[in-house]
């Protein structure tokens, strides 16, 4: 595929391609880009270039599917998603006191750390 247009010009059509496919190897920004198709291969598949089909896409393959992903791509182009992360929660008690086992098996782990650091400095 040349990305020459008529008399050997760029075309702007060829400019986006290779912006899209530069920020799509260089993962800069996920959410810089939001592929949406609007048509399906023969299997079910979206019909997108291959750079982009890892990435999250929205489907308008139909007047169903626009009025059902309209709000994701609204939310998607605000940063505003449906769900929320919950808050992290209190760390467990091992990570905070680290000399008390969690269980017999770290106590056993941490007793044969300790012997062998015991021989290696003879």
């Amino acid at each position: 595929m040349s990305s020459y247009g008529a008399k050997g010009t760029r075309t702007p059509n060829n400019r986006l391609q290779r912006m899209v496919r530069y920020a799509a190897r260089r993962r800069t920004g996920e959410s810089k880009f939001i592929p949406i198709f609007c048509e399906l291969f023969e299997d079910g598949s979206p019909c997108l270039p291959t750079y982009l089909k890892s990435r999250f896409a929205i489907d308008f393959s139909s007047e169903a599917k626009v009025d059902e992903n309209w709000e994701t791509l609204i939310r998607a182009l605000f940063g505003r998603p449906l769900y929320q992360k919950p808050a992290l929660g209190a760390p467990p008690a091992y990570v905070i006191a680290p000399q008390e086992p969690s269980r017999p098996s770290a106590s056993k782990f941490l007793s044969w750390r300790q012997v062998g650091a015991r021989h290696a400095i003879r």
